[in-house]
């Protein structure tokens, strides 16, 4: 009646036990998984390891059989026993591990669905669905390549090559110390300097283009710049240089390297961002010998951009005895000429406003000794003719008495009157802020320009 109620199923479970039906139903790897979980592990890799030590293969076989049993667990099973053994699967079986590897973090199958356990927690015959798009992190299963940097360098290049996996900046990190000992190595080697050549620039365009330039390549900049340095990468230390703005230390690894035509190079390519790089270039080139033609073309920079005055440059240069007159010659003469143009300038501009000053005098000399006639016969406001009562201004501006809002200031010549008043007012105020002028004399770098420009408004007298 049972079995013909509730059916076969039903009744073999009911007769033979829970755990005969779940063998019976899902098969024998199945129920050995579910009753001894990881001990069938253990057991295939203490057998690998008791093998005999003159035949390899049976403990070869063993970690493979491991292996092929990793591959039927579900994800997170699968990921935690490759944490845990891993290390020593890969000493026998290096490719079929980073295989596996490569699978839980980009997009791992069981190999054996159907003879998937489930996880506990779930009765055999309840509805389970797997792990769905579960990817583990690479930097877990960095710790099981210690000793093995080519089979780790595949593993992470496979990794940050899949644009769905989220790589983190750990990864990135070890990749490039990995492609930077390669290319010490390489550079430490003996052989065909051709062929050594080509695999360093190889080296170089990967590290550059995978990582370094990689806008996606989540990196430490600091930590990749440590890097660089520790084993001397100069192609990466300039370009992080660059990318921290740090300009005077692109030009100051040129000078520990005595590069002078790279120094020229780096003060034409960032002094619109620092135009001190062209003082601190001189400042090298005056501590060496022989650099007379390097020194000429900073000179004629600084002289083009006006970054130090001519007493400065001479004395820089005179700390080398033996740097000639003739390396600052051009750099002098030059200098003097376009000083002469500003002095020509300057007299040009005091003649214009001696001859100002003359005019007015004579015209104030006139309106007190003489009698002004006025013969405007339009109203300036409105050109209209003018009318009686009529005002007329010292300036020669006439107005119709309706078209003025005061009598006493003409409405064309007031703006430039209030305007110098207002001037007046606050050179008189500022002939008492004494602090200010000796910021501006110690904060302003010329402070002989300065105290002129407190001569000209009057304000020392």
């Amino acid at each position: 009646y049972q079995r013909r109620v509730h059916g076969k199923q039903w009744y073999q479970r009911r007769v033979h036990g829970k755990q005969w039906y779940q063998r019976r139903v899902h098969g024998k790897q199945w129920y050995q998984r579910r009753v001894h979980g990881n001990i069938h592990l253990t057991i295939l890799l203490e057998n690998a390891r008791d093998a005999p030590k003159n035949d390899r293969s049976i403990a070869q076989k063993y970690y493979k059989r491991a292996l092929d049993y990793i591959w039927t667990l579900p994800f997170l099973e699968a990921e935690s026993n490759l944490k845990h053994s891993g290390k020593v699967l890969l000493e026998h079986c290096a490719a079929q591990t980073t295989e596996l590897a490569k699978a839980l973090c980009t997009k791992y199958k069981p190999r054996d669905p159907s003879q998937q356990r489930a996880p506990d927690g779930y009765e055999a015959d309840e509805k389970f669905s797997p792990e769905v798009g579960a990817r583990s992190q690479a930097e877990d299963f960095i710790h099981i390549f210690v000793g093995k940097p080519r089979l780790l360098q595949s593993f992470l290049e496979y990794i940050t090559n899949d644009a769905n996996v989220r790589v983190s900046a750990t990864v990135y990190n070890t990749l490039l110390e990995l492609y930077l000992r390669k290319y010490a190595d390489i550079e430490d080697q003996d052989g065909d300097p051709g062929i050594k050549q080509t695999e360093l620039k190889e080296i170089e365009k990967k590290l550059l283009q995978r990582i370094l330039k990689n806008d996606s390549a989540d990196f430490d900049v600091d930590h990749a710049l440590v890097l660089a340095k520790m084993y001397n990468f100069e192609a990466g230390i300039i370009y992080l240089y660059e990318k921290k703005m740090l300009f005077n230390e692109v030009l100051e690894h040129h000078m520990e390297q005595n590069s002078y035509d790279r120094i020229i190079k780096t003060c034409r390519q960032y002094s619109a961002q620092d135009p001190n790089l062209w003082v601190q270039a001189l400042t090298y080139f005056a501590s060496r010998n022989d650099t007379g033609k390097y020194i000429s073309k900073v000179l004629k920079q600084i002289g083009e951009r006006q970054l130090l005055p001519p007493l400065m440059v001479v004395q820089i240069l005179s700390r080398n005895k033996r740097i000639e007159l003739k390396t600052i010659k051009a750099y002098l003469i030059g200098n003097l000429e376009t000083m002469q143009k500003y002095i020509e300038a300057d007299e040009y501009e005091i003649d214009q406003y001696q001859k100002e000053i003359d005019e007015m005098r004579t015209e104030i000399h006139d309106l007190k000794t003489s009698a002004k006639t006025f013969q405007s016969m339009n109203c300036d406001a409105t050109q209209l003719p003018l009318d009686l009562p009529a005002v007329h201004f010292m300036c020669d501006h006439s107005y119709r008495m309706e078209a003025l809002a005061d009598e006493y200031e003409c409405p064309t010549c007031s703006p430039q009157y209030h305007q110098v008043r207002d001037t007046l007012d606050q050179m008189a105020k500022s002939a008492d802020n004494h602090e200010q002028f000796f910021k501006q004399v110690d904060d302003g770098g010329e402070a002989f320009s300065t105290v002129a420009e407190y001569f000209g408004r009057g304000v020392i007298r």
